[in-house]
């Protein structure tokens, strides 16, 4: 009987051992990061307010907080319609994507390049009525363009 509380002993120690051990991971995850952000706006503030720049150039955290708090009003009234845009936007970027991403991969005429003789891009060099001619010897990738 012993021996059984002396290994249950042993294993709440190590699980509390654990806990403490994962805590002050938590806690070196979390705060070093919040340090050092608050060292940098620190220095900024510092630096701002020591060198004298003009607000209109760089303005000190603190500026931009009463200029924030200032403003509230007119900040919350524009957050929905910039959301509901940003939001629109990513919509659009995802379905032109998409529909890109499957002409490529499904049509020869997009994925072979050859959409730019559609669309009326010329080369550089190239003239009208110009065709690509080969080398018999050349590599496919190495021939020239020459006029019928």
């Amino acid at each position: 009987m012993s021996d059984e509380l002396l290994v249950a002993e042993i294993h709440a120690a190590s699980v509390r051992r654990e806990q403490r051990s994962m805590l002050a991971r938590t806690v070196r995850k979390t705060t070093l990061p919040v340090i050092a952000a608050a060292i940098v706006v620190v220095a900024w503030e510092i630096a701002v307010d020591a060198s004298g720049i003009k607000p209109a150039v760089l303005p000190a955290p603190s500026g931009v907080l009463s200029a924030t708090f200032a403003n509230r009003d007119i900040l919350i009234a524009n957050a929905l319609p910039t959301t509901l845009e940003t939001i629109a936007g990513f919509i659009l970027s995802l379905s032109l994507g998409g529909l890109l991403g499957v002409l490529l991969t499904y049509f020869a005429l997009v994925r072979d390049g050859n959409l730019r003789r559609l669309a009326g891009v010329v080369p550089a060099g190239a003239r009208a009525g110009d065709r690509p001619v080969r080398d018999h010897g050349a590599a496919p990738h190495q021939g020239r363009i020459a006029a019928r």
